[in-house]
């Protein structure tokens, strides 16, 4: 797939928007990402992610014929995938580094069950909290627990999407950064290579 020349700032394309707009529970999505206390770096990553997901799915569509459901229900899935950190505090964590320590990077990691919660919670699909449960499993160092049980008895669409937003969240901090985080920007173009060799292991 070729990889489109994704400017660095904070929009959604023309048809990501479309879907948010369409659907109330996305735009209330939306509305929380701003009120994370971590400085606008989730909302930004959010927004490049889903972007980047729904360019995905859309490539994918055309090879695997799935519907515009198909992508609709990806898009909020990449939209919702860190929906748990509305319950981190993130002021209390950032010390004088300005970075996570390795104790505040486990109460971060908490953020996964919680947006399963809210998810699932508010009636969303099974096709949207299922992958935003298991996307941290397919790393190195998977976690939660949770997610790491339930894996094993989802079906195969879920655990391909989970595995797909796992390569999506992969490909935009490689290709962006993170703010709290010691990770380089990558060049657009180079970003997938440092996907590509997690996925020849078998962790996407």
């Amino acid at each position: 797939m070729e990889i489109p020349n994704l400017e660095r700032r904070q929009v959604y394309l023309d048809p990501v928007r479309k879907i948010i707009e369409n659907d109330i529970f996305l735009r209330w999505v939306r509305e929380q990402l701003d009120l994370i206390s971590d400085e606008g770096d989730t909302l930004r990553h959010t927004q490049r992610m889903t972007n980047c997901g729904y360019l995905l799915i859309r490539h994918l569509a055309r090879e695997q014929k799935l519907s515009n459901d198909d992508i609709e229900l990806f898009v909020e899935t990449c939209l919702s995938h860190d929906l748990g950190k509305i319950e981190v505090d993130y002021k209390s964590l950032i010390k004088t580094s300005g970075k996570f320590s390795p104790e505040d990077f486990e109460i971060v990691k908490q953020h996964v069950e919680k947006g399963y919660d809210i998810l699932k919670h508010c009636g969303r699909s099974d096709e949207v909290y299922n992958p935003v449960l298991i996307h941290h499993t397919f790393q190195p160092d998977p976690y939660p627990p949770l997610a790491i049980k339930r894996k094993k008895n989802m079906n195969e669409r879920d655990k391909r999407n989970g595995r797909l937003l796992a390569m999506t969240d992969v490909f935009e901090t490689c290709a962006f950064g993170r703010k709290f985080v010691e990770i380089r920007p990558l060049p657009l173009d180079k970003a997938p290579e440092a996907v590509w060799p997690a996925r020849r292991r078998g962790d996407y």
